[in-house]
This record gives structure tokens, sequence and C-alpha cells, in this order.
């Protein structure tokens, strides 16, 4: 299969399951018992997880995160997503800045689609 020389030219073959206990539950659609740890570890190095005090991951919530804006202000640039990298950083950075365009401008383009819609013929 394609996907399995991709993944052994790549060096991650399918039998890797030997340090991972088969602990998830038998399905006999799947050639080998799945391994809910290696699920576990997956997530937590692959998902964006931020670690506590205690150096345990935790999900990070997209929705109530800072993510600063484009400013030479120190204070202002700071954000939540930096330890994901600068990429992410400036993505969620982008999104800020354009989410405020586009809400100023439809309030903007509400007035001609008022007098659009109370116009006569």
């Amino acid at each position: 299969m394609l996907i399995d020389t991709l993944l052994t030219k790549l060096g991650h073959a399918e039998d890797e399951l030997k340090e991972w206990p088969p602990d998830a539950n038998f399905n006999e659609h799947v050639k080998k018992n799945l391994s809910y740890s290696k699920l576990a570890n997956e997530m937590n190095h692959r998902e964006m997880r931020k670690t506590d005090a205690n150096g345990v991951p935790q999900p990070m919530s997209i929705c109530g995160a800072q993510t600063g804006s484009h400013s030479d202000l120190s204070e202002l640039r700071k954000s939540d997503f930096k330890p994901m990298g600068e990429g992410v950083d400036l993505y969620f950075k982008m999104l800020g800045c354009l989410t405020c365009v586009f809400f100023i401008i439809s309030v903007i383009s509400v007035p001609p689609v008022i007098v659009y819609f109370s116009g006569e013929g």
C-alpha cells in the first residue's frame, strides 16, 4: 500500500506498536489492536497544549486566548500562541485583525443596504 510505503520511508512504520500496549478495544476490521496510550501521547505532543505549573500538558483554548496585535509596543504583542511558533502566532494575530476590519466594513455597508431596500421600484 502507498501509505505503508511512505510511512516506512519516513521512518514511521506501522509496526512501531511494540513499545505501546494494545489497550484499546479490539476491532475486527483493523489489522492490529490500537493503543490508547499511544493516542494520548500523540495528542499531548501534536495538538495545542500548554503545560501547567506541575508540567502536565493541558488543552489550550482558542476562544479565550489572547492573540496580541501587530504593534511596536511589546506589551501589545504578547500572545498565548507564542510557544506554538511564529507562524501560528502571526496567523491568529492576522485573523483578529481581519475580524475587526470585516466588522467595520459591515457596519459601514449597513446604510446603503437600508437605502436600497427602502427605495421604490
